[in-house]
């Protein structure tokens, strides 16, 4: 199963109902794997592989930055 959708959709909440069902051993849970923006992109896989190299605002810039791509296009 694949749970895709806007923000606010529910997409969390299923999650957690299904990890309590079948337990986190059986659901297995991806980032987020498409990118708008390659600059954001990369700021973001960094801040993710090593946290202590990068700095936060930075980072939320940059995410908020590639999730309203889409609306811009």
């Amino acid at each position: 199963m694949v749970l895709v959708g806007v923000d606010g959709s529910g997409k969390s909440t299923l999650r957690s109902l299904l990890y309590a069902q079948y337990g986190r051993d059986m659901c297995v849970t991806h980032g987020k794997h498409a990118w708008f923006d390659i600059e954001s992109a990369r700021k973001v896989v960094k801040f993710r592989s090593d946290s202590r190299n990068s700095e936060f605002e930075s980072v939320a810039r940059a995410m908020m930055t590639d999730k309203h791509m889409p609306s811009k296009h």
